[in-house]
């Protein structure tokens, strides 16, 4: 029997994902990715295929976004067609509970959770790189000149991070706002760099009015001001660091991991606490699938029908007070109110307590 159940269930939500998947993606889209996309290929007279080229790169990052609300649509129309037709009732009459019937959504929605996961780690980080890689080119090529905000370049040696570049603005061959910070992992000696601003000079950058600051090894920090500092380290031009940069969305788990931990060993904790939520984030968003299944089984369950329109209005409703609690979550998160790994994983808890609630209601 619980075979036969365990089939009935699932079949049930595989239409019902499918049609919140393609609706939800199309929505995200459209709201998101066709305006700018559309004005940028008019603005540099781009043709239809390098268009069509940015947005199939961009559905990667689409997909993860809508498979949460593809599951939590799915279960609210697929159980809510079982109870609308008795069968939740026969399940309960021949002693399955609730919590059991609801086994395969669970399973459904982990499976689902893991291939977002394995999507935000393998294809999406790339995906993005792709794309900044595209406009940087055509900008390039249809200005003479780059153009790029907040840069964020990290350098390995022998997988340890030895330098790591910030800055605000690249233009041209100029960088604004620049920090530079250059740890241990070649010479033993940390130190770092704050400057106003910094250009190439035939093999190497020069930054200018700054600071510099150097960790002895007694743990005593000397600040020393420049005018002009000569970075030997540094020796990628400004194309090769736009096509070097990374912001979140392209870094994978270990590449976030190794930027955060620069970022303390440094002491800049008010930035790595605002990428330590974006961390956990990677962790736990995945993860709303299984939480969204656990309130949309005993919400679904009612006399009345869950029609599409009325279960897509009941999904949008859950997946805003979701993304608000995140929202919030990160804002208590910088301003130090709460813990990262807390604020990474609020939205989730308050959708599961929802959720247990509701079922504790429902299973009495």
């Amino acid at each position: 029997m619980f075979r036969r159940v365990d089939r009935l269930i699932l079949g049930e939500i595989w239409q019902p994902f499918f049609f919140g998947l393609v609706s939800f993606s199309l929505l995200i889209i459209s709201a998101t990715m066709l305006k700018p996309a559309l004005d940028f290929m008019i603005r540099f007279n781009l043709p239809p295929s390098l268009f069509m080229k940015m947005i199939l790169l961009g559905l990667p990052q689409v997909i993860t976004l809508s498979f949460p609300m593809a599951v939590l649509l799915g279960a609210l129309l697929a159980i809510g067609r079982l109870s609308s037709d008795n069968e939740i009732v026969a399940m309960r009459a021949a002693g399955i509970s609730l919590w059991r019937a609801a086994a395969p959504a669970f399973y459904f929605g982990l499976v689902i959770a893991g291939v977002t996961f394995l999507l935000n780690e393998i294809v999406v980080p790339p995906a993005n790189s792709e794309i900044d890689r595209m406009k940087n080119n055509i900008y390039l090529r249809k200005t003479g000149a780059l153009k790029q905000a907040n840069l964020v370049i990290p350098f390995y040696d022998e997988g340890s991070l030895a330098f790591l570049l910030l800055a605000d603005k690249l233009e041209g061959d100029k960088l604004a706002g620049v920090k530079f910070f250059h740890f241990g992992a070649t010479d033993g000696h940390d130190w770092w760099i704050y400057a106003e601003r910094g250009n190439w000079r035939e093999n190497h950058w020069v930054f200018r009015d700054g600071s510099r600051y150097q960790v002895m090894e007694d743990g005593a920090v000397i600040t020393s001001r420049f005018d002009v500092f000569d970075i030997e380290e540094l020796s990628l031009t400004a194309r090769q660091l736009s096509r070097k940069t990374k912001s979140s969305l392209e870094m994978n788990i270990a590449e976030m991991r190794s930027y955060i931990r620069g970022l303390k060993k440094e002491g800049l904790f008010i930035d790595a606490r605002k990428n330590l939520v974006e961390y956990y984030f990677k962790f736990s968003t995945p993860f709303s699938c299984l939480f969204f299944v656990l309130i949309a089984f005993p919400l679904a369950i009612s006399p009345a029908r869950t029609t599409g329109g009325t279960g897509m209005g009941i999904a949008l409703l859950i997946v805003l007070v979701y993304y608000v609690l995140m929202m919030l979550s990160i804002r208590l998160s910088q301003a130090g109110a709460i813990v990262p790994i807390v604020a990474g994983w609020i939205p989730n808890a308050v959708v599961a307590a929802a959720g247990i609630y509701l079922f504790r209601l429902k299973n009495r």
